[in-house]
């Protein structure tokens, strides 16, 4: 009688085999009886990928700006890269699979990320066109614009930085560098804008503009340890804001055809609303005191065209309420010579600025203009001279009304 063969048993087998009673070979890439048969083999589902994450000894130039180091290499174990055919024989891996993948992204740049697809981008807007294109559209310019993308993670970091104080520092230091890299490659191509790449640069723009408002927020130190200034912070928004305009003037039909064409639509004109009886009266007040200025008659002239253009925005803001879009228009349609006039800190100049505070505050609800018309305008009163004081009477008695904030009395509040 012959011997009966030996074989020794399984215990690991795949369930498809267990379940027919034959014996499995335990390939973990998917049994060969599996492979035959065109079933799926259990093995696959226990390890759905064999990738091994490992991570290098960091070098000095793959820190992140935490110290956290890049993502390593994704190493497949070179006995994955063999699959056993239907006649046993292995069949050799793709070229592509077999090269280590190293990622230029931090795991918290991937933080940022995901926070500004699934918050950020909903925080810069309240228009929901607007925020569909936040979320959609510019991150699908950013995959071409490198700086775009440094943009959006700055914004991301900031906006952490505002909601999670304990790690400020750690979203303080990513915000600055992200920032940085933005803004410096993105200056060959703010020196030859074009119809295809004039849409990352207004997005660009836009983020910059929000990006010198909030950061450093003024409720925080800055990297420094030295505590921000809301006049330097409100006049460096400023000039952001109005050199970008100058830089995309030409692109502005590009702009208006493509798509963030949202971005430069409103319909809150040409409808104003009168202004109130106690808004009618402050800038009555405000024109008085230009009349009466010794200053120059060009600059006299410079600050009537200012208070007109900030009557035309409180006019607006009657209309809609709310909308954070108006902080941005005033400050680049005033003339040239109310900006000198606000970098020499003038009392004619801080005392308009006084009441644009108000605009601000109106539009508070924005996590990057959070308190900033009540900062402000503290800023201006601590500047201005003691008997300029009374020229920002009413944008005082407004922001208290609004909140819970009481300002330092003034001479002005003790006079009968």
């Amino acid at each position: 009688m012959p011997s009966r063969r030996l074989h020794q048993k399984t215990r690991h087998g795949c369930n498809q085999c267990k379940a027919r009673k034959v014996k499995c070979d335990e390939n973990r890439l998917g049994c060969s009886r599996c492979i035959r048969s065109g079933a799926q083999c259990s093995l696959v589902e226990l390890q759905p990928s064999g990738l091994t994450l490992v991570k290098p000894r960091p070098t000095g130039s793959e820190l992140t700006p935490t110290g956290e180091p890049h993502l390593g290499s994704l190493e497949v174990p070179s006995s994955h890269f063999r699959r056993p055919s239907s006649q046993g024989d292995a069949v050799e891996a793709p070229l592509s699979l077999q090269i280590p993948i190293r990622s230029q992204l931090s795991l918290l740049d991937l933080e940022f990320m995901h926070h500004y697809s699934t918050v950020t981008c909903f925080e810069v807007s309240r228009i929901p066109a607007k925020q569909s294109n936040w979320q959609i559209a510019v991150p699908r310019e950013a995959l071409t614009y490198p700086f775009l993308m440094h943009a959006l993670l700055a914004l991301s970091a900031a906006h952490l930085m505002h909601i999670r104080p304990s790690k400020q520092h750690i979203y303080g230091e990513a915000a600055t560098k992200h920032r940085n890299l933005a803004l410096t490659s993105s200056i060959p191509f703010l020196n030859n804008i074009t119809p295809i790449n004039c849409h990352a640069l207004f997005a660009l723009s836009n983020i910059v503009s929000v990006l010198s408002l909030v950061f450093p927020h003024p409720s925080a130190p800055t990297l420094s340890g030295l505590p921000s200034d809301p006049l330097d912070t409100t006049l460096e928004f400023f000039m952001v804001i109005r050199g970008v305009k100058t830089v995309l003037s030409s692109a502005e039909e590009w702009i208006a055809q493509g798509p963030l064409a949202t971005f430069t639509q409103h319909n809150w004109e040409p409808s104003l609303a009168p202004l109130a009886d106690d808004v009618k009266a402050a800038f009555e007040c405000l024109e008085r005191r230009v009349e009466e200025a010794a200053d120059e008659p060009v600059l006299c002239e410079a600050y009537a065209r200012a208070i007109q253009r900030l009557k035309v925005a409180f006019q607006t803001d009657e209309l809609i309420r709310d909308e954070p879009g108006l902080a941005f228009i005033w400050p680049v349609v005033v003339p040239e010579r109310y900006m000198m006039g606000l970098r020499n800190r003038t009392p004619m100049a801080l005392a308009i600025l006084g009441h644009y505070a108000v605009l601000l505050h109106n539009s508070n609800g924005p996590w990057w203009l959070e308190g900033r018309g009540r900062l402000l305008l503290e800023a201006v009163c601590r500047v201005l001279p003691s008997e300029w004081l009374s020229a920002v009477d009413w944008p005082r008695e407004t922001i208290e009304k609004s909140s819970d904030f009481a300002f330092l009395p003034t001479p002005s509040d003790s006079s009968p």
